[in-house]
């Protein structure tokens, strides 16, 4: 039988992506929606046939639902931590958007509270189920370009409306680097199937829309073997989207790498010979569900797990250390090895 989720949060994200791609999906379905607001929770629940309908302060009470198999929390960044931990209590498989919570610490609560509860965690890295992005790691693990030497990652966005909750710190935790930058970050990461050993990073703001949040970042990260990566991101520019990996025998361009719509155009350079293709993105949103439903019928731990998501939150939190105190800093994963 189809795998049920409970929708938590009906912002944006969740009414444009996640319950359209759960209409698509083949071993999830939608039994459930949770909204501070009973009346578009109804109205929402009606037009995608959800039989259960929650508001937060119900929301443990989907413990007694045995049409609730997993819930999949598309809620504020602040929000993350507090309702997966109460979705594991509740006995119920967890599905959490990026960035996974406001600190490490919280994401370490996140994972210890799923692992005693007996509830599999997984974190919502859509680009992973992205065959655009697949086609790179594999050209990567090829030897196309030789040793991989530095990767430029850039995600940038118009980000402005007066009262988008991303430019609440309270409920973000921080700006461009938490919601946009974190892809760049992620794919770094992936793509050379490494972990950064230091972190430099400066931030700034230039509009009176980023009082309490950075609008502009710009990161470098060192990896073993010297591989030098850096990452742009902001939330007061026109959009750009796309990743450059340079190489010992050539390089690899993926545009449009991060976004849900575009195609993917993925190009290989060696010598004078360049070569692209185009990869339709499909509906990752969808991919993703699925899998995380397919993980939890065959008992398996999903690839993009709470631990994935703790690591990119350390490299964030050092990236914020490094601009704060104007110094290179090391990153600490401690906490994974704990964790792990």
């Amino acid at each position: 039988m189809p795998v049920g989720y409970a929708v938590v949060g009906l912002g944006n994200f969740a009414l444009d992506r996640i319950l359209p791609a759960l209409m698509r999906t083949r071993h999830s379905k939608l039994t459930a929606v949770v909204s501070g607001d009973l009346n578009k929770a109804r109205r929402i629940g009606a037009k995608y046939g959800a039989s259960r309908i929650y508001n937060y302060d119900s929301f443990d009470s989907i413990k007694e639902d045995p049409d609730v198999d997993a819930v999949h929390i598309a809620l504020p960044n602040s929000m993350h931590w507090e309702y997966t931990v109460r979705a594991a209590k509740a006995g119920k498989h967890v599905l959490c958007e990026k960035p996974m919570a406001n600190s490490p610490a919280e994401c370490l609560n996140m994972i210890e509270e799923c692992r005693k509860n007996n509830v599999k965690l997984m974190i919502g890295y859509r680009v992973h189920f992205d065959p655009g992005n697949h086609e790179a790691i594999r050209l990567i693990e090829d030897g196309a370009i030789g040793y991989p030497k530095f990767i430029m990652a850039a995600f940038s966005q118009r980000t402005t409306e007066p009262d988008q909750w991303r430019l609440n710190f309270n409920l973000s935790g921080g700006g461009a680097l938490m919601d946009i930058g974190i892809y760049c970050i992620n794919a770094c990461r992936y793509l050379l199937d490494n972990e950064p050993e230091s972190a430099m990073g400066m931030v700034s703001s230039t509009e009176p829309a980023f009082a309490e949040v950075d609008e502009n970042v710009l990161a470098l990260l060192q990896f073993p073997e010297g591989i030098l990566a850096s990452v742009n991101c902001s939330y007061g520019t026109r959009r750009v989207d796309g990743y450059v990996v340079d190489g010992s025998e050539g390089w690899i361009e993926v545009r449009s790498a991060f976004d849900y719509w575009t195609p993917r155009e993925v190009s290989l350079r060696r010598g004078d010979s360049i070569t692209t293709r185009k990869f339709d993105p499909g509906d990752q949103v969808a991919a993703e569900i699925d899998y995380f439903s397919e993980c939890i019928e065959a008992n398996i731990e999903p690839a993009p797990n709470g631990l994935e998501g703790l690591k990119d939150m350390i490299i964030i939190e050092s990236i914020y250390r490094s601009a704060r105190d104007g110094c290179r800093v090391p990153v600490n994963y401690q906490s994974v090895a704990s964790a792990a």
